[in-house]
C-alpha cells in the first residue's frame, strides 16, 4: 500500500493550509521552548539567602546547574528535531497529539507563567499605578501564557467531548 502525501515537503499543499494553522500554535511552542532551551546558560550569581550574604554561587550549585542545562538541553533536540519534521516530511495535524510527550515545552510555559526573568512583583508598600503591568499577577490578563494555557484547555476540552461522543481525536 502507497502512503500519498508523506515525504519531504509533500504535505505542503493549499488544501492542508487549515492543517498547518491548527497545528501551528503546538509547532510554536514546541520551536519557542527548545530555542530557549539551547540558549541556558549557567548564572555565575544566586540570589541572596537568609543563610547566604553573598551573591556567588558555590562549586556544588554550579556544577547542579550544569548538568540541569545540559539535560534540559539534551531533551529539547529531539523536540526541535520532531517539530521540523513534522513541518517538512509528516501529516502536521498529529503533531498537537504526539507533543504532549514533550517536557521542555511545559517547563517553558511553567518558568514563564511564574514570571522569572521578567517582571518583579510590587513591594508591601508600593501602590501600582493604573494602568501598569509591572505585577506578574496584572500581566496574566494579556500575556501570551495565558493564550497558551487557554488552547490547552479548550483543546482539553474538545478532545474529551469527541472521545466521549466515539468519534476519533482531531
Amino acid at each position: 500500500m502507497k502512503q500519498r502525501d508523506v515525504g519531504f515537503l509533500r504535505y505542503w499543499k493549499f488544501s492542508n493550509l487549515p492543517l498547518f494553522v491548527l497545528a501551528a500554535p503546538m509547532l510554536v511552542l514546541l520551536i519557542g521552548s527548545g530555542r530557549w532551551s539551547m540558549g541556558l546558560v549557567p548564572r555565575e550569581t544566586t540570589s541572596p539567602t537568609y543563610k547566604v550574604d553573598h551573591y556567588k554561587t558555590t562549586d556544588q550549585e554550579a556544577a547542579i546547574a550544569a548538568r540541569t542545562i545540559r539535560l534540559l538541553q539534551s531533551l529539547a533536540y529531539p523536540q526541535l528535531v520532531l517539530a521540523g519534521l513534522a513541518i517538512t516530511n509528516y501529516h502536521v495535524q498529529i503533531i498537537t497529539r504526539i507533543s504532549s510527550g514533550y517536557p521542555i515545552w511545559y517547563i517553558w510555559l511553567a518558568y514563564s507563567l511564574l514570571g522569572w526573568g521578567k517582571s518583579t512583583p510590587p513591594k508591601k508598600n508600593e501602590k501600582l499605578k493604573q494602568g501598569s503591568k509591572k505585577s506578574t499577577v496584572w500581566r496574566w490578563q494579556d500575556s501570551w501564557e495565558s493564550v497558551a494555557v487557554k488552547y490547552m484547555v479548550m483543546y482539553g476540552l474538545v478532545q474529551g467531548g469527541l472521545f466521549a461522543s466515539f468519534l476519533p481525536p482531531a
